[in-house]
């Protein structure tokens, strides 16, 4: 009896321990993973131009922002140089913060990189990343399953440059491949150089409406491909005013769409939640 009390026990134990093991694994933070820049990534040559300290907010100024979209590899390409003009730029530039889901996307970082005195400082490698749940809305008994990669940089001085690019690859399947997305030109910090591109085939059709400064789009043809290009320089930092509100925005930005109209948009979120036509109960008297 007391032999078989213990192999019960035993199995139990072990039970047990396979359920922890396995839910703990299954609750385990994301990673970021290193490796080179995608091929189709292209990026414009770009113009460095010293800054006028008019220009200059929170003692740095972003050099160049880089934003390439490839629609049909589910892939957004990100580069961005900032350059540390102050000690108050050493405080408010010399960190980096990215936002994503990883039940549908990864995230890949390619360069991490701080200029000095024209001299290159690698410091990419996967200790630096600091990867948190993003739930802020957990006592409302929300779940968003969304993380923030956050990093600051250290022994980062006035006069450097910091560069870094990475990719976030994958789309929320809910949208059922049909892409829409603003991109943004202007940000409420001065730019002096802003390039985005979005390549997607010929047999999408894209709907592109601009606003504010936001320049038409120079258009290519590669293969069956469509690329989009939209280029900016010396772009100021929009005014964010107290008070605004939430609904107005004035910045530079483009609106792309498969969607033609808002009839459109109401279809496909009828198909996600259909609306009950078949009610009873005090409902159905109400």
């Amino acid at each position: 009896m007391n032999r078989l009390l213990k192999f019960l026990s035993a199995w139990v134990s072990l039970i047990f321990f396979l359920i922890f093991f396995i839910s703990d694994a299954s609750s385990a933070p994301p990673t970021v993973e290193i490796t080179s820049k995608p091929e189709w990534v292209v990026s414009p040559t770009h113009r460095y131009t010293k800054p006028s300290a008019k220009t200059v907010n929170n003692g740095f100024r972003y050099s160049l922002t880089e934003e390439q979209i490839h629609v049909e590899k589910k892939s957004v390409f990100n580069r961005v140089i900032r350059d540390i003009l102050s000690e108050a730029g050493v405080q408010n530039g010399a960190d980096i913060s990215l936002s994503f889901d990883p039940t549908y996307e990864k995230v890949e970082f390619h360069q991490l990189t701080v200029w000095r005195d024209n001299k290159q400082i690698n410091r990419l490698n996967k200790g630096v990343f600091k990867i948190v749940a993003n739930e802020e809305e957990l006592g409302n008994f929300l779940y968003h399953g969304r993380y923030t990669i956050w990093l600051v940089l250290n022994d980062i001085r006035k006069g450097d440059r910091i560069e870094y690019s990475y990719t976030i690859t994958g789309s929320n399947p809910i949208f059922k491949n049909k892409f829409s997305r603003e991109l943004y030109l202007q940000i409420y910090e001065p730019v002096a150089h802003c390039y985005v591109s979005l390549i997607a085939s010929k047999s999408r059709s894209l709907n592109i409406k601009t606003f504010g400064s936001a320049p038409k789009p120079k258009i290519t043809a590669v293969g069956d491909l469509k690329k989009y290009e939209w280029e900016m320089f010396d772009v100021p930092g929009e005014l964010y005013e107290e008070y605004q509100p939430l609904w107005f925005n004035n910045l530079a930005r483009v609106q792309v769409s498969e969607y033609k109209n808002w009839s459109d948009v109401i279809k496909w979120a009828l198909e996600i939640n259909p609306i009950p036509t078949r009610l009873n109960g005090k409902l159905l008297a109400r």
